[in-house]
């Protein structure tokens, strides 16, 4: 990941990649998806 996050949710995708949105990095919430 591009950002250290927790409280975040994650998805599997067909394609078999993971999808990781949301959540927080110790400071402030975050609305990316990565």
């Amino acid at each position: 990941m591009n950002i250290a996050r927790y409280d975040h949710t994650s998805s599997v995708l067909p394609n078999g990649k993971v999808l990781v949105t949301g959540g927080h990095d110790g400071s402030a919430y975050l609305h990316s998806t990565e």
